[in-house]
């Protein structure tokens, strides 16, 4: 199955960027400050609504086979919009 680019993004600084043009980023579209609002490709203007910051939750499992315990940690991320309830999930 052929790469879909189009899919690719990072973290830079405070922004979502696409991988291949990195002046398209996510952005909350028309600046909504609702919870559930709709988030967009845009291009980047340097606005609030497109400005993130990633957070942290860590989910953790014990597992005993044998004689052996293994423990599982898998880290999640969310985004949250700055100065928002708004969360994106990844």
């Amino acid at each position: 199955m052929p790469e879909e680019y189009n899919q690719h993004w990072r973290i830079s600084g405070d922004n979502i960027r696409h991988n291949e043009d990195s002046d398209r980023v996510f952005d909350v579209k028309d600046h909504s400050m609702d919870e559930g609002a709709e988030v967009i490709v845009y291009d980047y203007t340097g606005g609030d609504n497109q400005q993130w910051e990633k957070k942290h939750v860590y989910v953790s499992a014990v597992m005993f086979t044998g004689n052996l315990f293994r423990l599982f940690v898998v880290a999640l991320f969310y985004f949250k919009l700055h100065n928002s309830g708004i969360y994106q999930q990844q």
